[in-house]
């Protein structure tokens, strides 16, 4: 697999601010982010085999509705502003219980590491 490093995380968070700016996002919303990244796999290897096909579309969400039946669980993500009583929901991923797990706990472990790095984040009521 091929590995990068952090300057390809700061390149592509610049490029994710000038996306948003340019799409009508007041640059004062942005902040100033920083990108905190060890090495990243990317899909594929120098032998050409399993390259991603494709750019990956970014979406933003600060609404969440989590759903599960016997064989998969139902992640939504979707979009709340303060001017609407309802989310846009944009994105439904479907995921089998043991995958649901594994990214659980991949979840944990990059909050610890963010926390460990830049600091505690605030909890949200539910």
């Amino acid at each position: 697999m091929t590995n990068v490093t952090g300057n390809a995380c700061y390149v592509a968070l610049h490029r994710h601010n000038a996306s948003l700016i340019k799409n009508g996002f007041p640059p004062h919303r942005i902040g100033t982010l920083r990108a905190y990244c060890c090495a990243v796999n990317v899909l594929g290897s120098d032998t050409g085999q399993n390259k991603r096909r494709g750019s990956v579309e970014g979406r933003s969400a600060n609404h969440f509705e989590l759903a599960f039946t016997e064989f998969e669980f139902l992640l939504d993500f979707g979009q709340l502003y303060d001017d609407r009583d309802e989310a846009i929901i944009h994105t439904r991923i479907i995921v089998t219980p043991r995958s649901t797990k594994t990214f659980l706990h991949m979840l944990q472990d990059l909050v610890e590491k963010y926390e460990n790095t830049i600091g505690p984040i605030p909890e949200r009521k539910l």
